[in-house]
């Protein structure tokens, strides 16, 4: 047999009839695959896809949110509480007559700034995993309100915002946990006494 194609000889058990006309094996996969992307649509898809994944940021559940919580309000004023006073002054202060025995200093309002920024920035994440408005974290980056978040739960899902965030290991969410304790037994004790 004769391909109509390339004319070459061919056995008639790879005959491939199309339409009357007889093709070899290699012909009619040559001639008739499905048609391979071009080379602007194989960039067009990467740009959607780069696109799509810059708008999608990354989301917190509540472990991580916990932790970072912790972190943001409790161990980076500490730390910074020994790395501060060595480089500003002491000197500047403001007393407020209506707080007793408390004094404004230059450390411990840039203990409280950077805290409030990175408890901000933690929270912009936690809003986003429960699929709230970002200007909610306005409020939400504060102590207090911030505890709703604790126990709220998060979107299972995909939405807006980006992907479900990742799983936290056990021991994660055991030290999540010894947090929330902590912070229950330290409010108790300070309402009784």
């Amino acid at each position: 047999m004769k391909c109509s194609s390339c004319g070459g000889d061919f056995p008639s058990n790879q005959i491939q009839v199309i339409e009357t006309s007889r093709y070899c094996k290699t012909c009619t996969e040559k001639l008739f695959a499905p048609r391979k992307a071009s080379l602007g649509r194989k960039v067009s898809k990467s740009i959607q896809s780069s696109r799509k994944k810059s708008a999608q940021t990354p989301r917190a559940g509540r472990v991580s949110f916990i932790i970072n919580s912790f972190v943001a309000w409790i161990a980076a004023p500490l730390l910074l509480s020994k790395v501060l006073p060595m480089y500003t002054n002491k000197v500047s202060h403001v007393n407020f007559g209506w707080i007793a025995g408390y004094e404004l200093t230059l450390d411990r309002l840039l203990m409280g700034l950077i805290a409030l920024i990175m408890s901000w920035f933690f929270t912009v994440a936690r809003v986003k995993d429960v699929g709230w408005p970002i200007l909610l974290s306005a409020i939400y980056c504060l102590p207090g309100p911030n505890a709703a978040l604790f126990f709220w739960p998060g979107n299972r899902k995909e939405n807006g915002y980006g992907g479900v965030p990742a799983e936290p290991s056990k021991l994660k969410k055991a030290f999540a946990l010894f947090l929330i304790c902590s912070l229950v037994a330290f409010v108790i004790v300070k309402m009784l006494g």
